[in-house]
């Protein structure tokens, strides 16, 4: 089992977000109300993780995709966390 923790910076108080949309391969996953999000029982393959943030009147863009490539584990291996951030600020 591989979970992939994903973190972002929080934005501004003045854009008043209410919560974040996290996307895995373009499908939503979660919709964190803080600044991290863990997407449990990930597949091995070539993923794509990407955040939008949402407020009272609508969802912003989705950051651009970050790649994350999940590796096939090894049979003795049961548990690995994969971690990445987003600076969505940037």
């Amino acid at each position: 089992m591989i979970n992939l923790a994903v973190s972002w910076n929080a934005n501004p108080t003045a854009e008043q977000v209410t919560k974040y949309k996290v996307y895995l391969d373009g499908a939503a996953v979660g919709e964190p109300t803080g600044t991290s999000f863990t997407i449990p029982n990930v597949q091995p393959g070539n993923r794509s993780v990407a955040v939008s943030t949402v407020n009272s009147l609508t969802e912003g863009p989705q950051s651009d995709p970050i790649a994350v490539p999940i590796p096939a584990l090894p049979s003795k291996v049961q548990n690995v966390k994969v971690s990445i951030t987003f600076d969505l600020g940037a």
